[in-house]
């Protein structure tokens, strides 16, 4: 910007202050604030569990090297430009961390604790570290054996750049059914990588288009003509030293994307690509002599100890997808104790908090991101905690934490992009800037609903789950899972709440029985409408997909709401601080009440909450909303990140929101541009030839 722009715009920015001197934002977001009492690093440490000093590390790094860093969606960075600045951060973010093979096998869950946290800065970079660490590394880790160490070193040391080749054209969820072809040939003791058709290529690959130079193939294993299902290997893509694909591959970009634009998704094509017999990732498979050999004879079996490893995946994406949650609310949070509008006859306008449509708007969200990032953290912690037993047949868990997060990861995407629009709604217009961060965070949370798992896909393996765990139930066995505990086989239709007095729709335990009980009600109409169907067309394939709407994905979901309560209840249970546990039960208790509210017709058609109670559920939920406007604002303060990690001027934590957001207008770099094309504009005129009459 030149001299003068600078001048006229800090003359306009002067003019617009002495405009409105009544006007003092970073006093009214402070008043809010010190309405509470809470201890703000005790809720932080609650949130963010027990390695929240390795999300503090992520921040400094990123913070004190903010000339090292930049976000594209103000920069305005093109799509070239934001692939290679996310590669440098990357590098410099990894660097900075130094951690190697052997911590991250000592502590899994501070590597998770950092990528999320990544995350909170840039989506892009977040799923670079991923595709290379989680996808490529883990998969080496599980799959591999002793020989694959080196990979494993280079990975670490990000000598090796890699990608997670599983995705098809023609295949996604349905990773059984996937087209390339590994072929054994016993005289090379090779094996032969093709794509048979183009719709076959691998697609969607992230890391690439232009930077990996390894991938783990997935691929339908073959072995004297017959096929022994999916299988991973590791395929060079491109040589080391000139960064040229390898021959009989083909790579390319998967070209514009709505979001995510630091990735560079590819496909990939293969053409009688050789590798060598020890680049099968062979802990669960081996060729001897020819011939095919497994300790685990059951190819169902064999198979879900492949792809137990992505369910990690799920729950990393859970947890991402609930930090898109809670930047969006912190920005229109913060925003809602600052912005003023209208006001009674007479009186000055107030903040939009202040009214009650705006404190509904916004405080039942906060509720919910509190309880999903409770639930989220805990649910991290048990993976991270149990990969070292991913391959214990006896170990029920995995089962468990499958069907878990798979729910969770459905229920905290959907819930973000909810979240997401709802407070770029509450901004009004300026939610539509850019520089506000809502496009960036709506659109590069979009994918997270249908990768790592598709979400109605997962849904129906959590429904499957219960469905499973009713039968062994009706056949007389105990269910070894804690997260079924409260499944029964009496019937839920005909029950009803506890719900009578006041004081009883502010208590827990009978609000999470409704949860509880709604599980129930819907998990026997599930099997009844499979049963009903089953009787229609003897079949059970069509019976289970027949059933999926407004039946097993439903019930799915109840799941995953109830489960997320419970984690958060039992949470806040062993906070030692006395004003932090009242106000998250407070907001716990809030969470419950609105979950009912969103799905009164299940609890009403069942007969467990009558109008009445229905009255009383409503009226508890704004009495709560009214209560919280005095506490969310510190609570906020300890759920989001840094203003530099943030990065909306609106959701700045010193409240001086309109001159930040002024200064990056005045600051952008066609503010006060003339258009290249500013001669077209006098002349068009010159094309039309008519006349007005008089």
């Amino acid at each position: 910007m030149s001299n003068d722009n600078k001048s006229n715009a800090s003359s306009r920015l002067s003019a617009l202050n002495s405009q409105m001197p009544e006007l003092s934002p970073s006093q009214l977001l402070h008043s809010y604030r010190n309405r509470s009492k809470v201890d703000r690093q005790g809720l932080y440490e609650t949130f963010y569990g027990p390695k929240w000093e390795f999300r503090n590390k992520v921040y400094d790094i990123i913070c004190n090297n903010s000339e090292k860093f930049s976000a594209p969606y103000i920069d305005e960075h093109d799509r070239e430009r934001t692939r290679y600045a996310a590669f440098k951060e990357l590098h410099f973010i990894q660097k900075s961390l130094n951690m190697g093979y052997a911590e991250y096998q000592k502590d899994p869950h501070a590597f998770s604790m950092t990528s999320n946290a990544v995350y909170s800065w840039s989506p892009a970079i977040c799923v670079k570290y991923g595709v290379h660490f989680s996808l490529y590394g883990k998969t080496l880790m599980n799959l591999g054996t002793e020989k694959h160490l080196p990979y494993i070193y280079r990975m670490m040391k990000l000598e090796d750049i890699g990608s997670f080749g599983l995705t098809e054209m023609g295949h996604g969820s349905n990773v059984r059914g996937i087209k390339t072809t590994a072929i054994y040939d016993p005289q090379s003791n090779e094996f032969i990588i093709n794509t048979p058709e183009e719709v076959d290529m691998k697609f969607w690959i992230g890391a690439t288009a232009q930077l990996a130079n390894m991938t783990v193939c997935w691929a339908q294993l073959y072995v004297e003509g017959k096929c022994h299902g999916v299988h991973a290997f590791l395929v060079p893509i491109r040589n080391k030293d000139t960064h040229r694909v390898m021959p009989g591959i083909t790579v390319g970009d998967c070209g514009p994307k709505n979001g995510l634009d630091g990735i560079d998704n590819g496909f990939m094509i293969f053409h009688n690509v050789r590798i060598p017999y020890d680049n099968l990732l062979d802990k669960f498979s081996q060729i001897e002599n020819g011939k095919f050999k497994t300790w685990i004879e059951s190819d169902d079996k064999r198979f879900g100890f492949q792809m137990a490893s992505l369910s990690g995946g799920r729950v990393q994406v859970a947890c991402n997808s609930n930090q898109n949650s809670i930047i969006a609310v912190a920005i229109a949070g913060r925003y809602s104790t600052i912005r003023k509008q209208f006001g009674a006859p007479g009186k000055p306008e107030q903040p939009i908090i202040e009214y009650p449509l705006t404190q509904y708007r916004i405080i039942p969200n906060v509720a919910t991101a509190i309880v999903l990032q409770l639930s989220t953290i805990t649910l991290s912690i048990l993976w991270d905690e149990n990969q070292k037993h991913l391959l214990d047949v006896k170990n029920t868990l995995i089962n468990e934490l499958h069907a878990i997060s798979s729910a969770i990861k459905a229920i905290s995407t959907w819930t973000a992009q909810r979240i997401i629009t709802e407070s770029r709604q509450i901004l009004g217009g300026h939610g539509f800037s850019t520089f506000n961060r809502f496009g960036q965070l709506y659109n590069d949370n979009d994918v997270n609903v249908t990768w790592e798992g598709d979400n109605n896909v997962l849904l129906q393996q959590t429904g499957k789950f219960l469905l499973d765990s009713a039968k062994k139930l009706m056949k007389g066995k105990k269910l070894p899972f804690k997260c079924t505990s409260y499944i029964s086989l009496d019937p839920a239709e005909g029950q009803q709440s506890e719900l009578n007095s006041n004081e009883d729709f502010f208590n827990q335990g009978k609000l999470l029985k409704a949860l509880q009980w709604r599980v129930n009600l819907l998990l026997q109409k599930t099997g009844l409408k499979m049963q009903e169907y089953m009787q229609v067309s003897k079949n059970g394939w069509d019976a289970f997909n027949n059933a999926q709407p407004f039946y097993s994905v439903e019930l799915a979901k109840a799941f995953g709401d109830t489960w997320s309560a419970e984690q958060a209840i039992e949470t806040i249970s062993k906070v030692q601080n006395p004003e932090n546990k009242r106000v998250l039960s407070d907001f716990v208790t809030l969470y419950l009440l609105e979950t009912i509210n969103k799905d009164i017709g299940n609890f009403r058609f069942g007969g467990y909450i009558n109008c009445q109670q229905y009255e009383q559920i409503r009226s508890s939920i704004l009495k709560l909303c009214n209560k919280l406007k005095d506490e969310f604002i510190a609570v906020l303060d300890a759920l989001a990140p840094p203003d530099f990690i943030l990065q909306a001027p609106f959701g700045a934590s010193d409240g001086d929101i309109y001159n930040r957001y002024i200064g990056l207008i005045y600051s952008a770099k066609s503010t006060f541009k003339r258009p290249d094309w500013w001669k077209e504009v006098h002349k068009a005129h010159k094309k039309y030839h008519f006349e007005i009459d008089a």
